[in-house]
């Protein structure tokens, strides 16, 4: 039951937004498959920037955005642009809701992949600056 309530939740608050290629999977192992999905002019232009960082990026920064909310996720081990969502057979209606919500407001902060190509930068720039400490 909570298997099916989040993968139709995921896609219902994620449908349509163009960094979500799918939503897929089985009971409460669901898989968040992450890309741009239409063509804009950064794509045009540097595709293989795009799909690298697709493939390397997106599933990683999303679920160090979720951390940093308290919600444990990780890529897939060989898919990097693949989220995986395992919660716990014990997880709550709540948890779950709680679970989508996040995923939903965080990707909603990142329309294409230039925002989050910005603010990575940003990131990785002032963890360099503090020598690599990690707060």
């Amino acid at each position: 039951t909570r298997g099916e309530q989040l993968q139709a939740g995921l896609e219902s608050r994620l449908s349509g937004h163009p960094l979500v290629r799918a939503v897929r999977g089985q009971g409460l192992l669901v898989g968040l498959e992450l890309g741009p999905t239409g063509s804009n002019w950064v794509q045009r232009l540097a595709p293989r920037l795009v799909k690298l960082l697709s493939r390397q990026v997106l599933g990683q920064w999303l679920s160090v955005r979720l951390l940093e909310r308290g919600l444990l996720t990780q890529p897939a081990s060989q898919q990097w642009d693949v989220l995986k969502l395992t919660p716990p057979l014990t997880v709550s209606e709540q948890e779950v809701d709680t679970l989508v919500s996040a995923i939903g407001e965080i990707l909603d902060e990142y329309r294409d992949l230039t925002p989050l190509v910005l603010v990575v930068t940003k990131r990785l720039g002032d963890q360099k600056k503090s020598g690599w400490i990690f707060r």
